[in-house]
């Protein structure tokens, strides 16, 4: 596939990420009551929970599937994070696409995965549900098997 026609469905990929979003912000306007970081503190009140996956790359791992997982695809969705396309969590035993967000304001969960794109990790945090979305915020990232949290 040539470098424009990925950049091509990247951008179709960001375009869908970004209509997916639309009813999720309609609905903080509407609940608009609690700030950001009243809702922060509220969620961090709930239990963390720990997830353990691969970290993907979303685009990729909705148009190819299984084909773009692993250390083959890590140049391809490091190229794809960097322009801004987010990354994710492929959940362990589930695979399932988990969606993610840094819990802290002003990082972004693409720069805490980063190292760790086509590796297994456990993330640490608490999921957050607004207006039929939902992500796990996270914490701290390690790899997993690592006893140390990042």
């Amino acid at each position: 596939m040539s470098i424009k026609s990925r950049f091509s469905l990247a951008l179709s990929g960001v375009a869908v990420l970004a209509f997916l979003a639309l009813p999720t912000l309609a609905a903080a306007g509407q609940n608009g009551n609690m700030g950001h970081s009243k809702m922060m503190n509220h969620q961090k009140m709930m239990a963390a929970t720990s997830i353990t996956g691969e970290v993907i790359g979303s685009h990729c791992y909705l148009v190819h599937g299984a084909a773009a997982t692993g250390p083959g695809h890590k140049s391809c969705a490091v190229k794809c994070a960097k322009a801004g396309i987010p990354l994710a969590i492929l959940q362990d035993g589930t695979n399932r696409v988990i969606w993610v967000e840094a819990e802290q304001d002003a990082k972004s969960a693409n720069e805490m995965l980063m190292p760790y794109v086509a590796k297994k990790v456990t993330v640490t945090g608490h999921w957050v549900k607004r207006g039929g979305a939902e992500a796990f915020f996270i914490s701290s990232v390690k790899a997993a098997g690592d006893s140390s949290m990042m």
